[in-house]
């Protein structure tokens, strides 16, 4: 919810500040946008990476189990690790939009 709110918000002001620079952007019209395609990449493979690396422990973790176990993961097992690989992939954009809504609201 946090996360949705933010976008809209960090949308909204870049929105406005794009129109209100029309066809004649300022330098600091420039960095901002700049800046939000840097936001972007470095999201993204943040994410990425995030997510690779939970879903290696979760699947090293539930591999192990099994092992050791004897039975296969179960659903709530698998659905624990499916929530953590998620989130590591989220965590980024989050960091983000908060990031740039308390930037923005300056």
């Amino acid at each position: 919810m946090e996360m949705m709110q933010g976008s809209a918000t960090v949308i909204a002001t870049r929105t406005a500040a794009m129109a209100k620079a029309g066809t004649h952007p300022s330098a600091a019209h420039d960095r901002e946008m700049k800046r939000m395609l840097d936001e972007k990449v470095d999201a993204s493979a943040a994410s990425l990476a995030g997510m690779t690396f939970a879903a290696a422990a979760s699947c090293q973790s539930l591999w192990l189990g099994s092992l050791w176990g004897g039975r296969a993961p179960t659903a709530a097992q698998l659905q624990r690790a499916t929530t953590r690989v998620l989130g590591a992939g989220l965590t980024p954009y989050q960091n983000t939009v908060r990031s740039n809504v308390k930037r923005l609201r300056k």
